[in-house]
C-alpha cells in the first residue's frame, strides 16, 4: 500500500484512494465493501468519494456498499477510526518562553 494513501484524508480521498484504503483494513469483509463501491459508483454513474463517508449514517453506507446492518456498523467504527487519526494532533509541548507561570498583567 502506498504510504501517502494512509496519509490522505478520509474527505480527500477519491475512489481509488477510498479503495486503497479499505484494502489495507482488517476486515473480513472488505472485498465485499470495495464491490458495492464499484458497483454502486457504475450504476450512480459517479466517482464514490471519501468526503461522501465522512458524515455518513448506517443507512448510507448500507446503501453505497450493500453491507448488512451489522457490517455497515463494523465498517463505520472503521470510518469513526480513520475521521479521529485525521484530526488528531500532537499534544502539545512545553514551550519555556511562553511565561505561562507569570502572574504580569499584559494591558
Amino acid at each position: 500500500i502506498n504510504i501517502n494513501i494512509n496519509m490522505t484524508k478520509l474527505k480527500d480521498m477519491s475512489q481509488s484512494d477510498l479503495i486503497s484504503w479499505i484494502s489495507g483494513l482488517t476486515l473480513g469483509f472488505k472485498n465485499d465493501i470495495i464491490t458495492g463501491i464499484t458497483s454502486y459508483a457504475e450504476e450512480a454513474e459517479m466517482e464514490i468519494e471519501g468526503s461522501m463517508f465522512v458524515s455518513a449514517g448506517v443507512d448510507d453506507i448500507k446503501e453505497i456498499t450493500g453491507l448488512s446492518q451489522v457490517r455497515a456498523i463494523s465498517f463505520m467504527k472503521k470510518i469513526a477510526a480513520k475521521k479521529k487519526s485525521d484530526y488528531d494532533t500532537t499534544a502539545p509541548t512545553n514551550n519555556n518562553n511562553n511565561n505561562a507561570s507569570s502572574t504580569r498583567i499584559i494591558s
